[in-house]
């Protein structure tokens, strides 16, 4: 044994290992945030995750705990916990109908699969009628539900239409009306969109599943995901029914959907009412502000959002009973660059207003909103320009105001959280000197 250490005394050097004990354990993981249904974030290290529940040990102790699935939102690696909008790798992204996208490259069409290589997973197999289309770049494509046929995108401004019968050698073999099939080279092509996307479903939206994001920018909606050991089971659709193995390395978050928290922005609304103030619109957007930038305030990026630009009306239908929740909960701010003008906020339950801020102010985050929703079948979030209210007359409006208002994680709850503990007073200041 060193010198150093052999004249330790006995309680020291218990000490010292346990500080090394407990630094294998942090160093098992690169460290993750949890988020539990009362939006109560702590730094924990992931053991495990399976249908009894996410098993972590917080930081600072060596005990693991389990956090059942009914108490579990999110985790996400320190500090990227809000990266929803990192870039995709890959020259391409594969865009699913269920609203998934995985960076990447494609390798094949054939026997209506597509073959696709992800930087984060390796190479996939899915369905072709659960795919959109494919995208070049880290432009989100605009997909025509009414289209009738596939079409490729060429970089010059031209497209070919007809059927897509496979991609093979760099080429994709476009079936035209004629019956001639015209290859198209997949270094001209900027995008592909397909017409069997268009009878593709996004399978129950109120059942239980998961949303994992990868290191390489890949966002896919998974029924169920297991960790266990140095390996995380993911579902990506395909694979003959078998989960793909994932390095956890390349995880970066994994939120629980349709569990405790049902995001807002992920429902679609019953009713959506846009009044631009002038000739440009800007249209709601889902998880991004009214620029379909990130939401960011206060030099925090929030991955779950819905950013507008007043006048606009949402209105959601509540699942009553039957979906089980109880609460609304949200926060909302103007938008970074709104610097003047402000926006009269309203939350109607049944068409009654529940919560009114008139004139809310840029530079503040309101505080959190917590509303019962009882018996109540609809739930309408209003953001108006100000003014006089009760008119859609925009004349009689401020219309100079930069209206853009974000509402930041709205959310429907299943069970209320707990009011926050008031702050413990401090012991009175003395001029005593503390002691050494």
């Amino acid at each position: 044994m060193p010198r150093a250490i052999r004249h330790l005394p006995s309680a020291i050097f218990v000490s010292l290992c346990v500080l090394c004990a407990s630094a294998v354990i942090s160093r098992a993981d690169d460290g993750w945030s949890l988020t539990t249904a009362d939006f109560k974030r702590q730094t924990v290290n992931l053991r495990a995750l399976d249908d009894t529940g996410v098993k972590v040990i917080p930081f600072g102790q060596t005990t693991q705990t389990t956090i059942p699935l009914e108490q579990f939102l999110q985790l996400d690696r320190a500090g990227s916990g809000n990266s929803s909008g990192q870039a995709l790798r890959g020259d391409f992204a594969l865009y699913l109908a269920s609203g998934d996208r995985i960076g990447g490259r494609p390798v094949a069409i054939a026997n209506d699969q597509v073959t696709w290589r992800s930087p984060a997973a390796g190479e996939l197999s899915i369905p072709l009628a659960s795919v959109r289309g494919i995208q070049r770049g880290q432009e989100t494509p605009a997909f025509d539900a009414a289209r009738t046929e596939d079409v490729v995108f060429l970089a010059n401004g031209d497209n070919v239409k007809g059927i897509v019968t496979g991609l093979e050698g760099d080429k994709v073999n476009v079936k035209q009306a004629s019956g001639d099939v015209l290859p198209v080279d997949l270094a001209t092509a900027k995008a592909i969109h397909f017409a069997s996307a268009t009878a593709a479903t996004a399978g129950n939206a109120s059942a239980r599943a998961f949303r994992v994001q990868l290191t390489d920018g890949s966002v896919v909606t998974a029924p169920k995901v297991e960790l266990a050991g140095a390996k995380l089971a993911l579902d990506f659709g395909g694979q003959g029914g078998k989960p793909r193995p994932i390095d956890p390395a390349q995880v970066v978050l994994i939120e629980q959907l349709n569990g405790p928290v049902s995001w807002l922005s992920a429902r679609t609304p019953k009713e959506s009412v846009y009044h631009p103030m002038f000739d440009v619109a800007f249209p709601p957007q889902m998880d991004r502000d009214y620029r379909g930038q990130r939401i960011k305030f206060g030099g925090r990026d929030y991955a779950r959002g819905i950013g507008v630009h007043a006048y606009c009306r949402l209105t959601y239908a509540l699942d009553g009973t039957k979906g089980g929740f109880k609460v609304f909960r949200t926060q909302y701010a103007l938008d970074e660059d709104a610097h003047k003008g402000k926006v009269t906020v309203r939350i109607l339950l049944d068409d009654k207003v529940v919560h009114e801020v008139r004139d809310f102010p840029p530079g503040k985050l309101s505080p959190v909103v917590v509303l019962d929703l009882g018996d109540a079948r609809t739930l309408t979030l209003e953001a108006h320009p100000g003014g006089d209210a009760a008119t859609d007359d925009r004349t009689r409006w401020h219309i100079d105001t930069q209206a853009r208002l974000n509402w930041i994680e709205p959310a429907l709850l299943k069970e209320k959280p707990a009011a926050p503990e008031a702050p413990k007073p401090e012991a009175p200041k003395t001029d005593t000197p503390a002691e050494q």
